[in-house]
């Protein structure tokens, strides 16, 4: 029924901070032996198969909100990130922590991951028991 290895479906919009941000997600899922989809490596189809999904919404990215509405109708655990405070943040997505952090500032990131991963992976293991 469940996979060895967990798998985190990554959404991310393109910008200047999303290849130190695509490193530091990589190299946070696997020290804690998740595997990294990340959306543009892989089909929308990889989602369903992701034990979490992390997405950055900076900038209300429409394909990174599809991706986010696609994974909370399927009830998927998600860490949202962004480089703003949202004001408006949409209806659905209220209810959930938005990480904010700076570009230039990656570690605020990986704690972030820290935490999520730590609770999203103790409940995928009380599951398998």
């Amino acid at each position: 029924m469940f996979r060895e290895q967990p798998q985190a479906f990554i959404a991310l919009p393109q910008g200047p901070a999303e290849p130190e941000l695509r490193t530091v997600i990589r190299e946070t899922l696997e020290r804690h032996d998740v595997r990294p989809l990340f959306s543009d490596d892989t089909s929308l189809a990889a989602l369903s198969n992701a034990d979490l999904v992390i997405a950055d919404i900076t900038g209300a990215n429409r394909n990174v909100m599809f991706e986010v509405g696609v994974a909370l109708g399927m009830g998927k655990p998600l860490l949202l990130l962004s480089q703003e405070r949202f004001t408006d943040l949409p209806f659905d997505l209220r209810a959930h922590q938005v990480a904010v952090y700076r570009p230039g500032d990656m570690e605020s990131v990986r704690k972030f991951m820290e935490l999520s991963l730590r609770d999203t992976l103790r409940e995928r293991a009380s599951l398998k028991a």
